[in-house]
C-alpha cells in the first residue's frame, strides 16, 4: 500500500531580497499592471518577464503570487535574479505573514511543461509553489533545467506525465532543492543527466518510470541528498533510486520504504556507479533481485546504515551483486542475514534492529524510527561532521544509532561527591607513548580517591585492569593495539564514577602486503595496479621510471594507480608504490606494464581470393586471406576465429579460411552496385592471448564472396609521352567483377602497322601496369592494348582500346618513300613513316634527283605527299623534331613516273542489235525477254573496266567478273535497275574523283512488254482476215511443232499435218511459218505459208503477212488478241462441267463425273463415256472423249481459274470435221 506522506509543518522563507515586487493574483486585479495587490497581473510569466527587466544581480526583484491556479497555457521561465514566492492570501506586505493554506498551483493542464529553464543561476529562485499537471512526450513535464541552477525551495511536484524526469529534469547544473516534495508523476520524479542538484529534507512518494522511480541519475551525475525519504515508488530498476554510468550520489540520513521494482533493486539500482550511503535506512522494498540494493559493476559505500525487512523473488532481499567485480564497501552496517558477498565488509550487525513503520517521527520527512533495545542504538559508528539524524535531532558523539533516527535515550553516570575530568582520544605513532592523567574532585572529607584502570583490548573479553591504580596511566603504542579502549573507575569509598571511554589510534607503521601485479593492459585500456599495505595515516605516491630515473605521477597518491588510454608507446613501462605515513616509508616492488595493440591486418593479396566462377563441375571455392604482425616488442599470441553470419566457424583458426563449394543459389544481387554476393557474411576476429586470458582482440572488415562475370575492361590505358631513354608506364583497370586474380595480357602494335589487322598485335608482358623501361625513340609511335580475362572468358578474353608511344628525341625514319607510277592529272602519294614525337616534315622536289636541284615544295609539310601529276619528278622530305630543330634526317628520293590517264568518251545502250535512244537524262526503255548491252568507250594507258547495278540509285554494288567495256545484261536483271561503269588504269582504284578513274553517268531501264511473245507454245491466236472481214480464224499452238487451226468460213475443213516455225527479230517482228494439209472437198493440199507478224503502230495491233510462193498465195490478217495466261488445272476437279456450242448451234456439255469417266450431254441426249485429260503447258490442256463409234479432242486455253477459249476437233469414220471457237466455263 503506499503512504501518502504530508508534510504538517509549513516553513516561511525570509526574503533576502530588498528589489521591486510584482504582484499575481488568480484573474488579475484593477491596471493588471503588477505594481500591487490592488494591480495585479493575472499571468505569472508577464510577472517574471517585468520583474526580469528591472533586476539586477545587486538589486534582484521579486514575484509574489497569490493563491489559486495559474494555467499559462505553454511553458515558463525562470530568470536570473528573479525570485517567485507563492503562498499569499493576497493581502499580505512581507513574506513573512504567509500562513499555511494558501497553496499557489501552476498547472500544465495536460498539456504542456510547465517550467523549462536555460541557463539560469542559483539568483532564480522558486519557493512555496505546487507544479502539477505538467506533460510532455519529450522529458520533464513539471521544470526542465537545461544547465541551470536555480534554487527551489517549499514545493510540490505532483501528477505531472513525461517520459524521464517527469517532476524535474536536470541536465547539466546544479539546483538546489529543500523541503521539496515529488509525488505522483508518471515519468519518475527526477532525472539527473550531467547533473549534481543538493537536496535537503525532500521527499519522493508514489512516483513511477521503467528507471529510477523515485529518482534516476545518469551520465557523471552526484547529486547530494540529505534527510531525504523516497517511499511507495515502483519501476523496472530501481524503485526508489536508479544510478548509473559514473553517477555516484552521496545520501545522509536518507530513508527507503516501500519501493518496488519489477526487475532489479527495489530501493537503489546501481549500474557503473558508487554511491556513498551514510546512515540510511532501507526497510519494506521489493524486487525480484535485490530487494533493498542491486549492484552492476558498481562499489557503493554504505556506513551506519539498516537493509532490513527487504524482500527479493529470485536473490537478494537485502543486497544483490550481479556481478564478481562489484566491490562495495560496507561498514557497520544491520544487514538481515548478514553479507558475506564480494568488497570489503566490516563490522555486520544481524541482530534485529526492530524498525518502526514509516511514520511522523518529528523533523521536516518521515522515516523508520528503532524501539528501545534496538541493536542499531549506540552501536553506530562516528562519522565526522554528522551531528544531526534526519529529523535534524542530535547525534551521539560518542556511540550514534545506526540508519536515519538517532535513538533519543541517553544513559548518564552522575555522582553528587566526585568529578571526573574527560578523557580525551588520543592517536599514536607506532612505538609512541602517552601518558593518561585524569583528575577527580573529592567532596567528602576524610575519604582517599583510588583509581582503576580498565582497557578494552576488543578480544571479546570486555573490560580488564589496566594495569595502573594511579590517576595516571601509560601507553606504548603497539599495532595490535590499534582502537583499544580505555576508562577509569573513580572511588571514594562512597562513590563510585567511571569517566568517559577514550579510544586509542595507533598510527601503525607502513608495510605492505600486496604487491602490484599485472598481466597485460590492452591499448586504449585502463591500468590499474593496486599496493596493499597496513598502517595508520597511509599516503601512497605512485612513481613512473623514466630512463633511470623514478618520477612521481602527478595526483596518483591514493593505493590504486589508474591509468586510462594507455598506447604502444606504454609497453613495458615500470610502475611502482611508495607507501608512508608519519613513522615510515616502504616502496613495493617495481612491475612491468605490458600493454597489448589491437591487432592490426593487412589482406594477403597473394592468397586472398574473395571471388568464385561457378562453373559447372567444378569445386568452386574462395579464400579469405590476412595477414596480422604482433608489434615488436609486445607480447601474446595471435589467434584466430573465423566467423560466418556472427557464428563462429568450427576449426577456421588460421589467418586464411577457405569456404566450402559455392553454388548460384549461394548468391543475391546487391542493389547498390548490380553485383552479386553472398548471402553469408564472413569476418575473422584476431586474439592477442597472454597467459590464457584475451587482452585484446579486432574483428575484421565484412567479407563476402563475390560472383565472377566475365572479365572486362573498365579504364583504358592513355596515351604517354616520355623524354629518351625515361620509363613509359600504361595502366588498365579491369571492372570489379573480373576479379582481383584477373589476367591482364598487354599486346603491342609495332608503330606503321595496322591496328586493325589481328596479325599485327604481339603480347608483351602481364599485369593491370605496363611498365617499358628507358623507352627510346625506337618504340615511339607503338600502340598498347590490354587483354583482360578470368576463368570464365580465357578464351575470349575482352580487349581495351589502344594507347600510343610516344618518345622525344631525335625522329628515325622506319619507312622511306617508295617510287610509283601515276598518271596525268591524278594525284602522286608518297609517304614517309618517322618515329618521334611532334615531328614537322618538309617535302622537296627535282626534276632529275641530283645534287643541288632539289627545291621546296611549298606547304608540303605533312608526312604524306599529295601532288597532281603532270610529269615525271624526284621527291625527297627531311624530317625533325620541333623541340630538336637541329637534329634533321633526309628520307631518300623517290622518283614519280607519269603516265597517260583514262577518259571516257561515250557508252552504249543496245538491244536486238539495235543502239537505244536516250529518252530522257540517261534514261533507256527496254523490252523483257531481250538481252541488253552496255558499253563504254575510254581511252588512256591500259584503261580498266568495274561496273555497278543499283535498285534505288543510293546503294550500287560492284558486279563480280563485270570488268569489260562492255556488259550483257540478262532480262531478269534489267526491271528498273541503274548501271554505272567506272574507268581506271594504274594497279590500285583511287577516288575518281582525283582524276585517275572516272565513271558514266548512271544508265537508268525503264523494261516494257514486247509487242509479240517470245514463243507461240500454249498459246491460242484468234486473228480477221483482212481482205475478209467477216472471215476468221483460231490457233492453237500445241507445243514448239504442232498447232490446230480453225477457219470460221470453212468449219468443216479439217487442217491435217500442221507444223510451224516462229522466230521473233524484235520486240515488234517475228518471222512465222505454217504448212499444214488443206481437205478441201476431200482433196489434200500441202500448204506452205512464210512471212511476218510485225507491231502496226497506226493500228495499234499485231499484222500478218503470209505468202505460199509456190502457190501464189497470199494471206494477210490481223490478230485480234494472243491468248495466253498462267492458269491451268492439274487434273479437271470432279462434278466441273465444260459447255460449248458445235456447227449446227447445238449446246454441248461434259460433266466429269471421276478421274476417267464424263458425262457428255448433246443435241441427241446424254451418254457416259471415257476421257483422258493432258496438260499440255501452262496455258493449254487437252481433254479426249472416246465413245463406241467416235474420238472428241478439245483444245482448252484457260485465261483465268474458271475457263477461257476452246478449240474442238472431232474424228468420226476417218472422217475430219471441225467444230467452230468458243468459250468455256468450268464450274465445280
Amino acid at each position: 500500500m503506499k503512504i501518502l506522506l504530508v508534510l504538517l509543518s509549513f516553513l516561511l522563507t525570509t526574503s533576502l531580497f530588498a528589489g521591486q515586487v510584482f504582484y499575481v493574483v488568480e484573474g488579475g486585479a484593477g491596471k493588471k499592471d503588477g505594481m500591487s495587490w490592488a494591480n495585479a497581473f493575472s499571468d505569472v510569466q508577464t510577472a517574471i518577464d517585468k520583474a526580469y527587466e528591472v533586476a539586477t544581480a545587486d538589486n534582484p526583484s521579486e514575484v509574489w503570487i497569490a493563491k489559486g491556479t495559474y494555467k499559462h497555457g505553454s511553458e515558463m521561465t525562470m530568470k536570473n535574479n528573479v525570485a517567485i514566492f507563492g503562498g499569499f492570501a493576497g493581502t499580505e506586505t512581507s513574506k513573512e505573514q504567509r500562513v499555511v493554506g494558501n497553496e499557489t498551483i501552476l498547472d500544465g493542464e495536460g498539456k504542456y511543461r510547465v517550467f523549462y529553464n536555460p541557463n539560469i543561476t542559483n539568483s532564480a529562485k522558486l519557493d512555496n509553489v505546487t507544479i502539477q499537471n505538467g506533460k510532455t512526450s519529450g522529458d520533464g513535464a513539471g521544470m526542465y533545467n537545461y544547465y541551470a541552477s536555480p534554487e527551489i525551495t517549499n514545493c510540490t511536484f505532483s501528477d505531472n506525465s513525461a517520459r524521464r524526469g517527469c517532476g524535474m529534469y536536470n541536465s547539466g547544473g546544479s539546483p538546489k532543492l529543500t523541503n521539496c516534495t515529488f509525488s505522483g508523476n508518471t515519468g519518475g520524479g527526477m532525472y539527473n543527466s550531467r547533473s549534481s542538484p543538493t537536496l535537503t529534507n525532500c521527499t519522493f512518494v508514489n512516483n513511477s518510470v521503467s528507471l529510477g522511480g523515485g529518482m534516476c541519475n545518469e551520465d557523471y551525475s552526484s547529486p547530494v541528498l540529505t534527510n531525504c525519504t523516497f517511499a511507495s515508488n515502483s519501476a523496472e530498476y530501481g524503485g526508489g533510486m536508479y544510478n548509473c554510468f559514473s553517477s555516484s550520489p552521496t545520501l545522509t540520513n536518507c530513508t527507503f520504504s516501500g519501493n518496488s521494482a519489477s526487475s532489479w533493486g527495489g530501493g537503489m539500482f546501481n549500474d557503473s556507479s558508487s554511491p556513498v550511503l551514510t546512515n540510511c535506512t532501507f526497510s519494506g522494498n521489493s524486487a525480484e533481485y535485490g530487494g533493498g540494493m542491486y549492484n552492476g559493476f558498481s562499489s557503493p559505500t554504505l556506513t551506519n546504515c539498516i537493509l532490513w525487512g527487504n524482500t527479493a523473488s529470485s536473490s537478494g532481499n537485502e543486497i544483490y551483486n550481479g556481478y564478481s567485480n562489484n566491490n562495495p564497501t560496507i561498514d557497520t552496517c544491520i544487514i538481515q542475514g548478514g553479507y558475506s558477498s564480494y568488497g570489503t565488509y566490516t563490522n555486520i550487525i544481524e541482530t534485529d534492529p526492530m524498525l518502526m513503520p514509516l511514520g511522523n517521527y518529528g523533523g521536516s520527512v518521515f522515516t523508520c524510527s528503532v524501539a528501545e533495545g534496538s541493536s542499531a542504538i549506540g552501536a553506530g559508528k562516528v562519522v565526522e561532521g554528522l551531528t544531526t539524524d534526519a529529523r535534524g535531532y542530535t547525534r551521539s558523539t560518542t556511540a550514534p544509532t545506526i540508519g536515519a533516527y538517532e535513538y533519543g535515550v541517553t544513559l548518564q553516570n552522575e555522582s553528587s561527591s566526585i568529578t571526573v575530568s574527560f578523557l580525551p582520544d588520543i592517536k599514536l605513532k607506532e612505538g609512541g607513548t602517552y601518558t593518561y592523567n585524569t583528575k577527580a574532585d573529592n567532596s567528602i572529607e576524610n575519604t582517599t580517591i583510588t583509581y582503576n584502570w580498565q582497557v578494552d583490548k576488543l578480544d571479546g573479553k570486555g573490560w580488564v585492569k589496566a594495569g595502573s591504580t594511579k590517576n595516571t596511566l601509560k601507553v606504548s603504542a603497539k599495532a595490535n593495539m590499534d582502537g583499544w579502549k580505555y576508562r577509569c573507575e573513580v572511588s571514594n569509598g562512597v562513590d563510585t564514577v567511571m569517566s568517559n571511554v577514550s579510544t586509542l589510534d595507533v598510527l601503525t607503521k607502513a608495510k605492505i602486503t600486496t604487491q602490484p601485479t599485472v598481466d597485460a593492459v590492452a591499448s586504449g585500456g585502463t591500468l590499474t595496479l593496486t599496493a596493499g599495505a597496513t598502517g595508520d595515516n597511509l599516503k601512497y605516491q605512485w612513481q613512473e621510471k623514466v630512463g633511470k630515473e623514478w618520477v612521481n605521477i602527478s595526483g596518483e597518491t591514493s593505493e590504486t594507480l589508474t591509468i586510462s588510454g594507455l598506447t604502444s608507446a606504454d609497453n613495458n613501462t615500470e610502475y611502482r608504490c611508495v607507501v608512508s605515513n608519519d613513522g615510515s616509508s616502504v616502496t613495493t616492488k617495481s612491475v612491468k606494464v605490458p600493454v597489448v595493440s589491437k591487432p592490426t591486418y593487412t589482406i594477403d593479396e597473394k592468397k586472398h581470393v574473395p571471388e568464385v566462377a561457378i562453373i559447372e563441375g567444378k569445386k568452386n571455392k574462395a579464400t579469405f586471406a590476412i595477414k596480422a604482425t604482433k608489434p615488436k616488442g609486445e607480447t601474446g599470441t595471435y589467434k584466430y576465429q573465423w566467423y560466418k553470419n556472427g557464428e563462429p566457424i568450427a576449426k577456421a583458426t588460421k589467418a586464411t579460411y577457405t569456404t566450402d563449394v559455392l553454388t548460384e543459389a549461394d548468391f543475391e544481387k546487391d542493389p547498390t552496385d548490380n553485383i552479386y554476393y553472398t548471402k553469408d557474411t564472413y569476418y575473422c576476429v584476431i586474439s592477442v592471448d597472454v597467459k590464457k586470458t584475451i587482452v585484446n582482440k579486432a574483428q575484421t572488415e565484412n567479407f563476402k564472396v563475390m560472383k565472377l562475370e566475365p572479365a572486362k575492361i573498365l579504364v583504358n590505358p592513355v596515351d604517354v609521352l616520355v623524354s629518351d631513354k625515361e620509363d613509359a608506364i600504361f595502366t588498365a583497370e579491369a571492372t570489379k567483377t573480373s576479379g582481383v586474380k584477373a589476367v591482364y595480357q598487354w599486346q603491342v602494335c609495332a608503330f606503321g602497322s595496322d591496328p586493325e589487322n589481328p596479325k599485327n598485335w604481339k603480347n608483351s608482358s602481364k599485369g593491370a601496369t605496363l611498365t617499358l623501361k628507358k623507352a627510346t625513340v625506337k618504340l615511339s609511335g607503338n600502340l598498347y592494348r590490354c587483354q583482360v580475362y578470368n576463368d570464365l572468358n580465357k578464351k575470349d578474353p575482352d580487349t581495351s582500346t589502344y594507347a600510343k608511344l610516344e618518345v622525344e628525341g631525335a625522329p628515325i625514319i622506319k619507312t622511306q618513300p617508295k617510287a610509283i607510277t601515276t598518271y596525268e592529272g591524278a594525284s602522286a602519294n608518297l609517304s614517309v613513316l618517322a618515329q618521334g614525337y611532334n615531328l614537322k616534315y618538309q617535302w622537296y622536289v627535282s626534276d632529275s634527283g641530283k645534287k643541288d636541284t632539289w627545291s621546296v615544295l611549298e606547304g608540303e609539310t605533312s608526312a604524306t605527299l599529295i601532288s597532281t601529276a603532270d610529269s615525271t619528278k624526284f621527291y625527297q622530305c627531311k624530317v625533325w623534331s620541333k623541340d630538336s630543330p637541329d637534329k634533321v634526317v633526309v628520307s631518300k628520293s623517290a622518283k614519280t613516273t607519269v603516265k597517260a590517264g583514262v577518259q571516257i568518251n561515250g557508252y552504249t545502250v543496245s538491244q536486238y542489235s539495235t543502239i537505244l535512244e536516250d529518252v530522257g537524262t540517261n534514261e533507256f526503255e527496254v523490252y523483257e525477254d531481250f538481252s541488253l548491252e552496255l558499253r563504254v568507250y575510254a581511252t588512256g594507258d591500259k584503261p580498266k573496266y568495274q561496273w555497278y547495278c543499283s535498285d534505288d540509285g543510293e546503294t550500287f554494288t560492284a558486279i563480280a567478273g563485270a570488268t569489260k567495256d562492255t556488259l550483257l545484261v540478262d532480262p531478269v536483271f534489267m526491271q528498273d535497275k541503274i548501271y554505272y561503269c567506272e574507268v581506271f588504269n594504274g594497279t590500285t582504284k583511287l577516288n575518281y574523283t582525283d582524276g585517275t578513274n572516272v565513271k558514266t553517268n548512271d544508265i537508268y531501264l525503264y523494261v516494257k512488254q514486247s509487242m509479240l511473245p517470245k514463243s507461240l507454245v500454249g498459246l491460242g491466236v484468234a486473228a480477221t482476215y483482212t481482205e475478209y472481214e467477216s472471215v476468221s480464224t483460231f490457233m492453237v499452238f500445241q507445243d514448239t511443232r504442232y498447232f490446230r487451226m480453225t477457219v470460221s468460213s470453212a468449219p468443216y475443213v479439217p487442217f491435217e499435218k500442221t507444223m510451224y516455225l516462229y522466230n521473233r527479230i524484235s520486240p515488234f517482228e517475228a518471222e512465222i511459218s505454217l504448212s499444214f494439209m488443206d481437205m478441201y472437198n476431200g482433196r489434200k493440199t500441202l500448204m506452205n505459208f512464210k512471212g511476218y507478224l510485225y507491231y502496226d503502230e497506226e493500228i495499234n495491233g499485231v499484222v500478218a503477212i503470209l505468202v505460199d510462193e509456190g502457190k501464189d498465195v497470199f494471206l494477210s490478217f490481223i490478230v485480234d488478241r494472243f491468248i495466253a495466261s498462267e492458269y491451268m488445272w492439274q487434273t479437271l476437279p470432279l462434278n466441273s462441267v465444260i459447255t460449248f456450242q458445235g456447227i449446227d448451234k447445238y449446246s454441248q456439255s461434259i460433266k466429269i463425273l471421276s478421274p476417267k469417266v464424263c458425262l457428255y450431254t448433246g443435241p441427241t441426249g446424254s451418254f457416259e463415256c471415257s476421257y483422258t485429260y493432258v496438260k499440255k503447258s501452262g496455258t493449254l490442256g487437252i481433254i479426249t472423249l472416246i465413245t463406241n463409234s467416235d474420238k472428241w479432242e478439245l483444245n482448252l486455253l484457260y485465261d483465268s481459274p474458271e475457263g477461257g477459249e476452246y478449240l474442238d476437233y472431232l474424228t468420226r469414220f476417218n472422217e475430219a470435221i471441225n467444230s467452230e471457237c468458243g468459250t468455256f466455263t468450268i464450274k465445280r
